[in-house]
């Protein structure tokens, strides 16, 4: 069966049904048009027969997703489950951290690299790798580390990822030991890494790739520019030409520019 929203300027949403058993619409009926209790945060369709509040439609959503995806708790506990599966996979990398207080074992760091993503990176990516972090939004928070790749048409690849509890330096250092391992990397010089900065990633690179190649993303290094008052759009475009030049000559020539702009910008 097919559904087609309609809305009209005057009277309330219609909702058209097509199937085998005909053809029909719900509500539009008269032009009483679309209550709107802003008073009592609350949105009334009348040809659909809704009248619930903000605070209604939340706890409603949040129980079709509890009952679609459980409970956070019920997640954390299938995470053994899980990690057996993916060992059935030969090859694939899963590491599971925990941490004992007095009463119980909870979790602290979960690992992935699947075998299919190590041969593909292997086999057919640029040695670029690119590492980020970011928050997790959910009851136990969290924070995600993921490594990308670059593949031959500049498209993103998944390499592994993490959660961890927490962001520093000690597991960007556990992050990044493992993730060499699964990719076999001996000369680590042939290998570019990208990055923005992270909290603690720096002196993990010192310690598990002291001799790579680091970059920088370049809109994090205009934040930068920002932070310490050059602003606009010459600063911008200036910057951005030289991280697009190709050659030696056309990156000194476009810091030149930056020179001129400011000479502290450019030291």
């Amino acid at each position: 069966m097919v559904f087609e929203r309609h809305e009209r300027h005057v009277g309330t949403p219609s909702l058209q049904y097509r199937g085998e058993g005909g053809q029909g619409t719900i509500g539009g009926e008269g032009d009483e048009g679309v209550e709107r209790g802003d008073e009592r945060d609350k949105r009334c369709v009348k040809g659909f027969r809704v009248d619930i509040s903000r605070h209604q439609a939340y706890r409603a959503k949040k129980a079709a997703l509890k009952e679609i995806e459980g409970a956070p708790e019920w997640q954390y506990s299938r995470l053994w489950d899980y990690s057996e599966n993916i060992r059935t996979s030969p090859g694939s990398t899963v590491v599971v951290g925990t941490k004992d207080n007095m009463r119980e074992t909870r979790f602290s760091r979960f690992y992935v690299c699947f075998r299919a993503l190590k041969r593909g990176f292997k086999a057919g990516c640029r040695p670029i790798i690119g590492l980020d972090g970011c928050h997790l939004k959910e009851p136990y928070g969290g924070i995600l580390l993921t490594a990308i790749g670059v593949d031959p048409n500049n498209n993103l690849f998944p390499i592994a990822y993490a959660v961890v509890d927490k962001e520093y330096r000690k597991t960007w250092e556990w992050f990044l030991i493992i993730l060499k391992h699964d990719l076999n990397i001996v000369r680590e010089y042939e290998y570019i890494f990208m990055s923005e900065k992270q909290k603690g990633l720096m002196q993990a690179f010192e310690e598990v790739f002291p001799s790579r190649d680091r970059k920088y993303y370049v809109r994090h290094l205009h934040n930068n520019f920002k932070l310490v008052g050059f602003w606009g759009l010459a600063f911008k475009n200036a910057l951005w030409h030289a991280a697009r030049a190709c050659t030696v000559n056309e990156w000194k020539m476009r810091m030149q520019e930056i020179k001129k702009l400011s000479e502290a910008t450019h030291d």
